[in-house]
């Protein structure tokens, strides 16, 4: 959002007699309402949610190798880019799920043995500076 943009933005709402005007882009809202004889233009900036690690099929969730005993990842792992989170079992196949991004495991969105959704959240991922 420019300048440029929210001026347009406001001679359009005086053109027009529009009473209000919101749009959001990337995380900002622009909120334009007439007051009085002045038009005010408060920017509030929203925060933007934490990325998230989302299964990419369906089936019940094993966050443990049937042959290993310690978790593929926890809260805190650091991850990198295709590196195997966790196991979607359908029957007796095992799919696994592979980070889409290197980062830090912030959160475990779900638990072992949950079926899971297609494209449902699984883990929540703090971005690497």
């Amino acid at each position: 959002m420019t300048p440029d943009f929210i001026e347009q933005v406001v001679q359009m709402l005086n053109k027009r007699a529009l009473r209000a005007f919101e749009f959001e882009q990337a995380g900002a809202c622009l909120r334009l309402m007439p007051g009085g004889q002045a038009l005010t233009a408060p920017v509030a900036l929203a925060v933007a949610p934490p990325p998230t690690l989302n299964a990419t099929g369906l089936g019940h969730l094993r966050l443990t190798h049937p042959q290993r005993r310690e978790p593929c990842v926890t809260a805190g792992t650091s991850v990198t880019a295709g590196q195997v989170l966790a196991f979607l079992q359908t029957g007796t196949l095992l799919q696994p799920v592979l980070a889409e991004q290197a980062g830090v495991i912030a959160r475990v969105l779900a638990s072992e043995g949950e079926l899971i959704g297609f494209a449902q959240p699984l883990f929540e991922l703090e971005e690497r500076p």
